[in-house]
C-alpha cells in the first residue's frame, strides 16, 4: 500500500512539473512570435519607406515639405501676423 502511494505521489510530482514546463512553453513560444511578429512588421515598415520614397511623385513630396513648413510657422510663438504671411506666401509661391 505504501508503494502505491509513494507511485501514485511521483506520478502526480511528474505531472505537477510537466504542466508547469508545458505551460512555461506556451509563454514563451507566445513571446517568440511575438518577436518575429514586431520585427515582421519593422521590415514591412522600412521597405515602405524605401519604396514610398522612390515612386511618390516629386509634386506630392514638395507638398508634403511645404506643409510641414507651414504646420512650423504656425506653431512659432515669434511671429506675428505679418511675418506670418510674408513666409506662408514666399513658400507658397
Amino acid at each position: 500500500m505504501f508503494t502505491q502511494t509513494c507511485a501514485v505521489l511521483k506520478v502526480a510530482a511528474d505531472l505537477a512539473a510537466a504542466v508547469l514546463v508545458e505551460a512555461d512553453l506556451f509563454a514563451t513560444t507566445d513571446d517568440i512570435l511575438r518577436l518575429l511578429q514586431l520585427r515582421i512588421a519593422a521590415i514591412w515598415t522600412w521597405g515602405h519607406k524605401i519604396a514610398e520614397e522612390k515612386v511618390t511623385p516629386l509634386p506630392v513630396r514638395k507638398r508634403a515639405e511645404i506643409l510641414a513648413e507651414l504646420r512650423q510657422l504656425v506653431v512659432d510663438n515669434k511671429l506675428d501676423d505679418a511675418a506670418f504671411r510674408q513666409q506662408a506666401n514666399a513658400l507658397l509661391s
